[in-house]
């Protein structure tokens, strides 16, 4: 008995065997076989099932997709009001490289110009012991606050909030366009019929070649130009810094 058969469950290319195809794919060893499959409970209705070869995939693996109707029991639902909904958190992050930086220089500036007057003018009283130690410590974490909340709803205004990996910083023109000719030499060779060899195959593997050697060059140059830049104005920061102070 194998594992399957204990759970009662069944593989959905075998419901649609003449829709098989290989899910592994290596055109230059000439190698294909079927290694990757989606299994489900025997009471599932599985309506359609494929193999995805999109033009501008590079991996030797095939992504596949399974259209399944099944019962799901209401206790599996979860209480709307519950604090684990299920949903899946996605960390967003603000891009600064993206943002409008002169509309928010001024727009914090303005703001933030009549609070530092207030500082000052906590710090005369302070010099002049009209305050004690403990309004003082009151007043900067509230200042604080305050500060905090300028920032973020003007920050929230002009610049783009977006989860990470949205912006590929690092793409340009020169890689557009090499999209654009690895997708149309693949469509090419689809519409005819795969061949393994002739101009029309030889098109197909050197712009896709030239697409993939390209963007790995630069990425790495992009990541090249960061840490270059991070380390100089870390260097600097340290040359600048007074070692006695804290």
């Amino acid at each position: 008995m194998t594992f399957a058969d204990n759970y009662d469950l069944v593989r959905c290319d075998e419901l649609f065997l003449n829709q098989r195809c290989p899910t592994y794919v290596n055109i230059a060893l000439n190698h294909e076989s079927c290694i990757d499959y989606i299994i489900v409970s025997s009471d599932c209705l599985v309506t359609n099932i494929s193999v995805i070869d999109h033009d501008i995939n590079f991996s030797d693996r095939l992504p596949l997709r399974a259209d399944i109707k099944c019962l799901v029991p209401s206790t599996c639902f979860k209480d709307k009001n519950s604090t684990h909904s299920g949903k899946i958190l996605i960390q967003r992050q603000l891009r600064w490289d993206q943002a409008d930086l002169v509309s928010y220089y001024f727009a914090t500036g303005d703001q933030l110009s009549p609070r530092l007057a207030r500082v000052d003018n906590e710090m005369l009283r302070y010099s002049d012991g009209e305050v004690a130690d403990d309004h003082v410590c009151d007043f900067v974490d509230r200042f604080y606050c305050d500060l905090v909340d300028v920032l973020l709803s003007y920050a929230k205004n002009v610049v783009p909030e977006r989860h990470k990996g949205f912006h590929k910083f690092w793409w340009n023109e020169d890689l557009g366009m090499l999209n654009k000719a690895s997708k149309h030499s693949n469509q090419l060779w689809k519409a005819a019929g795969k061949p393994r060899q002739g101009p029309t195959f030889h098109k197909r593997q050197t712009t896709r070649m030239q697409y993939r050697i390209n963007i790995a060059s630069v990425y790495r140059e992009e990541q090249r130009m960061n840490d270059k830049m991070y380390t100089n104005e870390l260097h600097e920061a340290l040359l600048r810094k007074h070692l006695s102070v804290f």
